[in-house]
C-alpha cells in the first residue's frame, strides 16, 4: 500500500478570516502524527499562514488564478472568487501533480463550496469528501459532515447531505490543538481554587480573532482601560499574524492608563488563556478554546454567521452577550456589561462551570479518527472512536459475553460495580488509549492499549474484543491496522493463548511476531 494522504481545500484572508485555516491546520497536525501526509490547497492565503503550515511539516499548493472567472452561486460565492466548477477543475488539476498515495479523503472547509464542487472532485479523485461546515445553508455531496456548532443536530442537514453520510455534530468535534486538552485539567483546577478563595480578577484578555478587520480590539481597550486601571487589572491583547491595525493599537496601548501587554501571533495560546481570569472575545472558532479551559467570556459577534452560536451559548449560561461589532458602544459596554461582571465572582464561576461542560478539547482527535478508515467484507468501513463515559454499559455487556471471557486473562465475569470503577479509571488514565470499534458507524467492539506497570520504559499491551454480530467480516484485523497507524511511536505487545488459534492468526496477519511464550510484538516494518 502506498503512503496514506489527505487533501484539504480552504482559504484565509482579511475578509474570510483565519479560523478556517487554523482549524484545518490543527486537524492536519493530528493526521500527521498518525502517519498521514497532508497537502493543503488554497487560492487565497496570507504569507504568514503559508509559513505556519509549512513549518508544521505540510505541503501547501496555491491554486492558479482563473482567467475568466464566473462567480459561484452560493451566498459566499465572493469568498471563492470563481464558480465552484472552475475551482473544482483547478483543484483537480493541481491534485494530479501531487505524488501518488493512498488518498484517504478530501477535507473541505469553505463557505463558498458545496455539492457543485464536491461531486466532480469526489469522482475525479475517487475519494470521499469530508465537509466542515457550520452554516447548514447548502447541499453537500459528502461521506461525512462535521459541524462543531453548539446546539445543532443531524436534523439541521436533513435533505442537504446524502442519506448515508455520517454526521459529527457539536463542540465535541471542535478542531482545537491538542495543547488545549492537555492544559484543561490545570486550568480548571486553578479557576476553581480562585473561585473558592474569592480572588479578584487580575488578568483580562481581549481576543477578537486573528484578523479583526474592523479593529474592534482598540475600541474595546479604550472602553475598559479606565476601569481596569482603577482596579489594578492587567489587560492582555491577543492578535494574529494578519492583524492590520498595529499602529493604531500600539498608540492606544502607549496612551492607556492601564497596564497592557501585547501577544502577537503566539504559538502557545492555551497557556495564555489558562492564565486569564476573564476574556472579551469574538464568537468564532476560538469560542471552543475558551470553553475547553473554562475561561469566563464576554462574547461579541463580528460576523452574521456567529449570531446563532452566541444566542445559544448565552441561553446556556456559558457566555455573556456583549452585542455585535457593528453596534459596539464603548460607554454602554463598559457600564452595563463589563463593569458589573468584573466584581461578580458568583457569575464568573457560573460562566466557567457552564462553558467547560460544552467542550473538552479532544475534538481534533475524534475528527482525525473519522478520517482513518479500512474497508472490510461487503464494502463496510471500519473506524475507531474515543471511548467515553457513556460507553461503560456497552463495554460491560461485551465483557460479559462468553466469547469475550473464553480466552480472557481473568475468565470470571466482572461485576457491574467493579466494571464501572475499572473503566472510569481507564478513561482517565493518560497511559491508556481506549477506543470503540465502529463498522459503518455502528459500535462493533472495543480495542485499547495500556502501558504496563513497572520500572523503566515499558511497552504497551493491546486488548481487543468484537461483538459476535460482526464476526467474519475482518473488523478485528481492520481495527488493529488502524490502531497501529494511530500509535506509530508505541511498542505494542499482545498476549494470546496458544490454543486460541483464531487470535493467533489475527495477530500474526496484523504484523505481530512471536516473542516468548504466548506473547507477540508488533513489527515496526509491518
Amino acid at each position: 500500500m502506498t503512503d496514506p494522504q489527505v487533501f484539504f481545500r480552504m482559504d484565509a484572508s482579511q475578509t474570510i478570516g483565519s479560523g478556517h485555516a487554523m482549524r484545518c491546520l490543527s486537524l492536519a497536525n493530528e493526521l500527521k502524527k498518525r502517519g498521514i501526509k497532508v497537502t493543503l490547497f488554497s487560492a487565497i492565503l496570507e504569507p504568514f499562514m503559508v509559513n505556519k503550515i509549512q513549518n508544521a511539516g505540510h505541503s501547501v499548493v496555491i491554486l492558479p488564478e482563473v482567467t475568466d472567472p464566473s462567480p459561484a452561486g452560493t451566498d459566499y460565492g465572493h469568498w471563492l472568487g470563481v464558480s465552484e466548477g472552475q475551482d473544482a477543475a483547478r483543484f483537480i488539476a493541481a491534485a494530479a501533480k501531487i505524488p501518488p498515495g493512498d488518498l484517504q479523503a478530501v477535507v473541505v472547509d469553505h463557505y463558498g463550496i458545496g455539492e457543485a464542487w464536491e461531486r466532480p472532485v469526489a469522482a475525479a479523485l475517487d475519494a470521499p469528501i469530508f465537509a466542515i461546515d457550520d452554516l447548514s445553508n447548502r447541499a453537500h455531496h459528502c461521506a461525512a459532515l462535521i459541524d462543531t456548532t453548539y446546539g445543532k443536530s443531524a436534523a439541521d442537514y436533513a435533505g442537504l447531505i446524502p442519506d448515508n453520510a455520517q454526521t459529527y455534530i457539536g463542540p465535541d468535534y471542535a478542531l482545537l490543538r491538542p495543547d488545549f486538552a492537555a492544559a484543561r485539567p490545570a486550568s480548571l483546577a486553578r479557576r476553581d481554587q480562585i473561585f473558592a478563595d474569592g480572588g479578584p480578577v487580575q488578568n483580562i484578555l481581549i481576543a477578537m480573532g486573528g484578523v479583526d478587520q474592523g479593529n474592534l480590539t482598540t475600541q474595546i481597550l479604550t472602553a475598559i482601560e479606565e476601569r481596569c486601571a482603577a482596579a489594578n487589572v492587567h489587560i492582555h491583547i491577543l492578535i494574529g499574524g494578519a492583524f492590520a491595525h498595529m499602529g493604531a493599537l500600539k498608540s492606544a496601548m502607549i496612551q492607556s492608563p492601564a497596564k497592557t501587554r501585547l501577544h502577537h501571533n503566539i504559538s502557545d495560546v492555551a497557556a495564555l488563556l489558562s492564565e486569564m481570569d476573564l476574556c472579551i472575545g469574538a464568537s468564532g472558532s476560538s469560542t471552543w478554546e475558551r470553553c475547553c479551559l473554562g475561561l469566563p467570556t464576554i462574547n461579541l459577534v463580528i460576523a452574521d454567521n456567529q449570531t446563532t452560536i452566541a444566542d445559544k451559548l448565552t441561553r446556556a449560561g456559558a457566555i455573556v452577550d456583549g452585542g455585535t461589532a457593528d453596534e459596539f458602544n464603548a460607554a454602554v459596554f463598559n457600564a452595563q456589561i463589563f463593569t458589573p461582571l468584573l466584581s461578580d465572582t458568583a457569575k464568573l464561576q457560573t460562566l466557567s462551570q457552564n462553558s467547560r461542560d460544552i467542550c473538552d478539547g479532544r475534538g481534533v482527535t475524534r475528527t482525525a479518527l473519522t478520517l482513518i478508515r479500512r474497508a472490510v467484507k461487503g464494502g463496510r468501513k471500519v473506524t475507531l472512536r474515543l471511548a467515553e463515559t457513556g460507553d461503560i454499559r456497552q463495554v460491560y455487556d461485551w465483557q460479559c459475553l462468553p466469547e469475550t471471557r473464553r480466552y480472557a486473562n481473568n475468565p470470571e465475569v466482572p461485576t457491574w460495580d467493579g466494571h464501572q470503577g475499572w473503566m472510569a479509571g481507564k478513561l482517565t488514565d493518560p497511559e491508556c488509549h481506549f477506543y470503540l470499534i465502529q463498522c459503518d458507524g455502528r459500535d462493533a467492539g472495543s480495542v485499547r492499549i495500556d502501558r504496563q506497570a513497572g520500572p523503566g520504559q515499558q511497552p504497551y499491551t493491546v486488548s481487543i474484543f468484537i461483538d459476535p454480530k460482526y464476526f467474519g467480516y475482518g473488523v478485528a484485523s481492520a481495527a488493529l491496522s488502524i490502531l497501529a497507524q494511530c500509535h506509530p511511536d508505541k511498542e505494542i505487545h499482545a498476549k494470546v493463548h496458544n490454543d486460541n488459534t483464531a487470535s493467533v492468526r489475527l495477530f500474526t496477519t496484523a504484523g505481530y511476531a512471536p516473542q516468548g511464550d504466548e506473547w507477540y510484538v508488533l513489527s515496526k516494518n509491518q
